[in-house]
């Protein structure tokens, strides 16, 4: 399954509006239903509220994207380092990559790391490298 990193950061900023809302609410002693209706019927605030989705979805793109590309270059340096001198010596002694292991002990070092709170889940499954060309 590959996940969207647009997709991602739009239900983020969805779930941080819904729960702006609620705080809102909560604090001003108001209808957290009738404050969600106000708020998106009224052309200035949906104007506001558009702006600020727009630039927080930019810049949490930017952000995420940061992030993972990070993540790939730390996470590639260490597997070639680490595992995959060994994944040569017991897999691959006839000099023929073996796809299947490199992407299965690839996959595992991944969810280690993610295990260990190294990276999230989210970079974990933002993360896209080619182990079988390293």
């Amino acid at each position: 399954m590959s996940i969207n990193m647009k997709e991602v950061v739009n239900h983020a900023i969805a779930e941080a509006m819904n729960t702006l809302t609620e705080e809102l609410a909560d604090q001003l002693g108001l209808d957290e239903i009738d404050l969600q209706v106000e708020l998106e019927t009224d052309d200035y605030y949906k104007e506001m509220v558009s702006g600020l989705k727009e630039a927080a979805k930019d810049k949490a793109e930017y952000m995420l994207d940061l992030q993972v590309s990070t993540a790939e270059r730390e996470l590639q340096d260490e597997w070639v380092t680490y595992c995959l001198p060994i994944i040569k010596e017991e897999c691959e002694q006839d000099g023929e990559v073996d796809e299947v292991a490199r992407c299965e002990d690839w996959a595992n070092f991944v969810d280690a790391k993610c295990q260990n709170g190294d990276i999230t889940e989210v970079v974990r499954d933002l993360i896209d490298v080619d182990v079988e060309w390293l």
